[in-house]
């Protein structure tokens, strides 16, 4: 009889949680709905951009990235529209492109290294590069990572127009970005590997072999390849370069921050995973030792104190897994 009251009881409260859960999600689904009804991009404060308040920016290292994986997930695709006119208003404007050094702009755009306004632009008040600019050894990954989330909006709403109007452009301009600052070992092992960038949020200097912007390069490489973006220049020059560039770096049997750098830091950014997720780079399914290598990196971040006190429910929000 206990025990039929207790299975009941468990029932019940596993059913309340449930409802809970659902009314949430619901919740913020109708609040970004709504926010997005005006069609102007949000990140941390919604698309209120409210001078002198908290965070009136966009920051472009993860937030932004964040902000728009919720309705691709929630099969609201349409929701994504604030984004994908957004990246369209940019590639127009230009304004991607004033984020690079000067004589870089003739072919190459990024997004800024952390913050900016609506604008597009790098704010020297925030994490920047030489001369408040997107370049090595500041963080330089960022627009890469955004036309991810591009892709996956052309890709759930099945709109080609995207991918031809807006990606493959934007592609074209952050791949000649990296090639201005990849190295070519031409005369040695033939690999080419990247000077050093910044991880995002990882404390230390910057290191050569960045993982997150290896993982990004790749993923956009093999992405503009895989469009079939209209780029007779650039194409043979882009297949080239993703044969040749050098593997995700290793480090104690992990994925390494840097080239020789293991991840030792407790920090919320999975930078360095990024060729598990959200990019899906390691074949993982059929391959047992990059399976065992995601594991081992997975696991490894998630025991590391920052990391594992923000998953129990501290007082900020609780980092997502990277599954």
């Amino acid at each position: 009889m206990a025990a039929d009251i207790m299975a009941t009881s468990t029932a019940k409260l596993t059913l309340f949680h449930s409802i809970r859960i659902r009314l949430a999600r619901s919740a913020q689904q109708y609040k970004f709905n709504c926010a997005t009804m005006r069609g102007e991009v949000h990140d941390l404060m919604g698309p209120w951009f409210i001078e002198y308040t908290p965070w009136p920016d966009l920051h472009w290292d993860l937030n932004v990235q964040y902000t728009y994986y919720m309705p691709l997930v929630a099969n609201r695709p349409l929701w994504t529209q604030s984004l994908t006119n957004y990246m369209e208003s940019l590639l127009r404007n230009g304004n991607l492109k004033t984020n690079v050094p000067e004589g870089w702009r003739v072919d190459s755009a990024a997004a800024p290294t952390g913050a900016s306004s609506l604008s597009g632009n790098v704010t020297c008040n925030w994490v920047a590069g030489p001369d408040c600019l997107t370049a090595p050894p500041a963080q330089t990954g960022n627009l890469m990572w955004t036309l991810q989330l591009v892709d996956l909006a052309a890709s759930y709403s099945k709109n080609d127009t995207i991918k031809t109007a807006i990606l493959c452009p934007l592609l074209d301009q952050a791949l000649m970005f990296y090639q201005h600052f990849h190295i070519d070992n031409s005369s040695d092992d033939k690999t080419i590997h990247l000077e050093p960038t910044a991880s995002p949020e990882y404390p230390g200097p910057p290191g050569k072999d960045c993982n997150y912007d290896i993982s990004l390069y790749s993923w956009g490489l093999q992405k503009f390849l895989d469009l079939k973006c209209p780029s007779t220049t650039h194409l043979s020059l882009f297949t080239d370069t993703l044969n040749r560039l050098t593997w995700f770096p290793v480090a104690n049997s992990t994925l390494a921050i840097y080239d020789s750098v293991p991840y030792s830091t407790p920090h919320r950014h999975f930078s360095h995973l990024m060729s598990i997720w959200p990019l899906h780079l390691l074949d993982v399914a059929t391959n047992e030792t990059n399976y065992k290598l995601a594991h081992d990196s997975i696991n490894l971040w998630l025991a590391t104190p920052e990391v594992s006190e923000r998953s129990g429910g501290g007082g900020d929000d609780p980092t997502p897994s990277p599954f």
